[in-house]
């Protein structure tokens, strides 16, 4: 929903996902504005809102939100890409080695 509502008609999101030693990984990301890199770990904090979408619906909860079930499940959630682009990555541990 953010790529929809925070990025100009035409911007492309890609959804991927991969498998690691430990981990599987899932990544959203966009081509468009992206957000600055001062601002990625506000950006998890509840009502937290980057300066350019504050004229845009909604409240700030969807990345909190996230993170907090990333969390609960044993995993985590990062920002990738400022200034072009944006990105989320979800890591969950699966629980094997090797």
């Amino acid at each position: 929903e953010n790529s929809l509502r925070h990025t100009p008609e035409g911007t492309t999101a890609t959804l991927s996902a991969r498998t690691t030693r430990d981990a599987i990984e899932v990544t959203l990301k966009d081509d468009g504005p992206g957000a600055p890199s001062t601002d990625a770990e506000r950006l998890f904090q509840r009502f937290a809102r980057a300066e350019t979408s504050r004229s845009t619906d909604g409240h700030g909860l969807g990345l909190a939100l996230v993170r907090a079930i990333a969390v609960g499940h044993g995993g985590n959630a990062i920002l990738s890409g400022s200034g072009s682009g944006f990105g989320v990555t979800i890591r969950l541990a699966t629980g094997r080695q090797g």
